[in-house]
């Protein structure tokens, strides 16, 4: 819901094509992060493609969290349900195998 909140907002300001090669930068360890192929497909430096995918990362954050909002009784537990879903996620990605952090929940 929120992933497809935040590329239907990417569309709308003309950045579908920016959207689906950064969206990948929204799941993944930064350490294993190709800003420089990512730079290359979206013909921009390697540095503005590390702007544009925190910033992307940064609204993306700002959308889970008014999402989150909407389903809690106070504001005091948006954050506690946020490290709770994200908690959840990486348990998951272990018990698969995938040892990976979700980019997205820490701040750049």
């Amino acid at each position: 819901m929120v992933l497809n909140r935040l590329r239907d907002e990417q569309i709308a300001d003309g950045k579908q094509a920016q959207f689906e090669i950064l969206q990948r930068f929204l799941s993944v360890d930064r350490a294993s992060a190709n800003y420089a192929e990512a730079a290359q497909q979206l013909d921009m430096t390697e540095g503005a493609t590390r702007v544009a995918a925190h910033r992307l990362r940064k609204h993306y954050r700002s959308l889970l969290r008014d999402e989150i909002a909407n389903t809690v009784l106070c504001e005091a537990d948006i954050e506690d349900e946020i490290r709770h879903l994200f908690e959840g996620s990486i348990e998951l990605r272990i018990a698969s195998g995938r040892v990976t952090e979700l980019a997205a929940a820490h701040p750049d």
